[in-house]
C-alpha cells in the first residue's frame, strides 16, 4: 500500500496583523468572539454577534461571519506571519489482483464428403441433405469452423480409388460464416444427384489424405473427415470392409479423426467399422450403433453435423490475473504540508475551516482519544505525516456547504480549548 498526494498544493501568502487580534478569525480587525469588532460601517458602528449564539451573524458591514451556533474556535497567538496552504487530500493506493476467465474456441476444420449417387435422388434424400448442410453452415454456432465440401462419386468420373481427385474438394476450405455463400452456391449448382456407384474406398482415402496434408500445414488446427452416404461400396474400388476400415485406421494413426454418417439405406455395419477405426466418438444413442445414424430422415443430418462440430471443437479456458490499482481518498485526512517558503514544523501548524459563511480555527488535541468538536490531531505526534480531523469535526466539515480546509504554517500551534 502506498500513500501519495492527490492534489497539487496551492500557496497563498498573507500577513497577519499584530496587536493582539486573532490572526485566523480577525482578517479585518474584527473579533468573532466579541460583539463590536472594528469593522467600520457608514456610522462607524460594526461588529459580530456573540460566539456560540445560534442567532449570531453579521452585525455590521465590516464584520466577519461566524458559523451560526458554533462559535469561533480557539484563538491563535497574535503577532505572527503565516502561509496558508490548501489542504491536500490523502489518497490510499491499493494494488489488487483480479482473476478473469477467458474462454477461447480453437479452430477446427471439417471436410465433408457427401454421397451424390443416383440413389440419393431416387430415395428423396438429396434435397433434404442439401438443406441440412446449408442450415449447418448458417448456424451461428458454426462460426469459426473451417469447412471444405466434396461429392462422390464425381459425375465427371474424376475420382480414383487411390483418393486422387477426392483429395481436392469441390469447395475449397474456408472459415464460416464468411464461407457459407460458397457452400450454398455449390449445392445450388447440383439440382439432382446423378453419380454412378458408391466408391467409398476412394472417397475415404481422398478425404483423409486432404486432412493429413491440412494438419501438416496447420499444426495448431485439427481436420476432421466426415463421410456421408446412403449406400454401401459398389461399382469400383474395394468392397472389402476390412480394407476400407483400415483406411480410416491408418488416417487415425496419422492424427486424423473420421466420422461416418449414414442416411436411409446405408450399411451401418461398415460405417460403424469406419467410425470406430477412425477414432470418432460414439455418434448414436442406439446401443448397437456407433456411426451417426440419420436414417430417420435426411433433415437429421444437420443434427449429426452439429453434434460432430460440438464434439471436435476444443474450448480452452485460461485464467488471466490482472493487477488493478484502487485509489481511495481518506475523508478528513490531509498530508502534512511543506513548501519552499516555510518547511513543515509540527509546532507551527494550525488548521482552519472556511466557507462562504466565514472561517473557524480548529484546535490540536493530543491524539484520537482526546478528540472533541473542532479538534484535530496528527497520525503520529512524534513523526507526523497526516493531519486528521476528529470525528465530530469531520461531521462538521462534511455538513458545511462549500467547505474548505487550509493548513496555516508559521504560527504557534493552538490547542483545542
Amino acid at each position: 500500500m502506498r500513500i501519495y498526494l492527490a492534489l497539487a498544493a496551492s500557496l497563498a501568502s498573507f500577513a497577519i496583523a499584530c496587536g493582539g487580534s486573532d490572526p485566523i478569525n480577525d482578517r479585518e480587525g474584527n473579533s468573532p468572539q466579541g460583539g463590536g469588532g472594528g469593522g467600520a460601517s457608514g456610522d462607524g458602528s460594526g461588529g459580530m454577534g456573540l460566539a456560540g449564539d445560534p442567532n449570531s451573524g453579521l452585525a455590521g458591514s465590516g464584520g466577519t461571519t461566524v458559523f451560526a451556533g458554533m462559535g469561533a474556535g480557539p484563538d491563535l497567538d497574535a503577532g505572527c506571519g503565516t502561509s496558508s496552504v490548501e489542504a491536500e487530500q490523502v489518497i490510499i493506493e491499493t494494488e489488487m489482483e483480479i482473476e478473469e476467465t477467458i474462454t477461447e474456441v480453437q479452430p477446427v476444420a471439417l471436410y465433408v464428403m457427401l454421397d451424390q449417387s443416383a440413389s440419393m435422388q431416387t430415395a428423396g434424400l438429396w434435397d433434404p441433405a442439401k438443406l441440412a448442410l446449408k442450415a449447418f453452415v448458417d448456424d451461428a454456432s458454426s462460426a469459426g469452423v473451417d469447412l471444405a465440401l466434396d461429392y462422390f462419386p464425381p459425375i465427371d468420373g474424376a475420382g480414383e480409388c487411390t483418393g486422387v481427385g477426392y483429395d481436392a474438394p469441390a469447395v475449397a476450405i474456408g472459415r464460416l460464416p464468411a464461407h457459407a455463400p460458397n457452400i450454398h452456391a455449390s449445392l445450388d449448382a447440383l439440382p439432382v444427384a446423378a453419380g454412378f456407384g458408391t466408391p467409398i474406398e476412394g472417397a475415404l482415402r481422398g478425404v483423409t489424405s486432404f486432412c493429413q496434408t491440412f494438419q501438416t500445414n496447420n499444426p495448431m488446427e485439427k481436420c476432421i473427415a466426415v463421410l456421408v452416404t446412403d449406400g454401401y461400396p459398389q461399382f469400383g474400388c474395394s468392397e472389402d470392409y476390412a480394407v476400407i476400415a483400415q483406411v480410416a485406421a491408418d488416417a487415425h494413426a496419422a492424427g486424423v479423426t473420421t466420422f461416418a454418417v449414414g442416411l436411409e439405406g446405408a450399411d451401418f455395419a461398415l460405417l460403424d467399422m469406419i467410425a470406430m477405426a477412425g477414432g470418432a466418438e460414439d455418434c448414436s444413442t442406439a446401443p448397437d450403433r456407433f456411426a451417426c445414424d440419420v436414417s430417420g430422415g435426411a433433415s437429421q443430418l444437420v443434427d449429426a453435423l452439429n453434434n460432430i462440430r460440438d464434439v471436435v471443437t476444443t474450448t480452452m479456458t485460461r485464467t488471466v490475473v490482472t493487477t488493478m490499482v484502487e485509489e481511495t481518498p481518506l475523508e478528513c485526512e490531509w498530508e502534512v504540508p511543506d513548501s519552499p517558503d516555510m518547511p513543515f514544523d509540527k509546532t507551527l501548524v494550525n488548521v482552519e475551516l472556511s466557507s462562504p459563511s466565514g472561517e473557524v480555527a480548529l484546535g490540536l488535541v493530543e491524539d484520537e482519544g482526546a478528540c472533541a468538536a473542532r479538534g484535530w490531531h496528527y497520525d503520529d505526534f512524534e513523526e507526523p505525516t497526516r493531519i486528521i480531523a476528529c470525528e465530530e469535526t469531520c461531521d462538521l466539515i462534511q455538513s458545511t456547504a462549500m467547505a474548505r480546509i487550509d493548513i496555516l504554517l508559521g504560527c504557534e500551534t493552538v490547542p483545542l480549548e
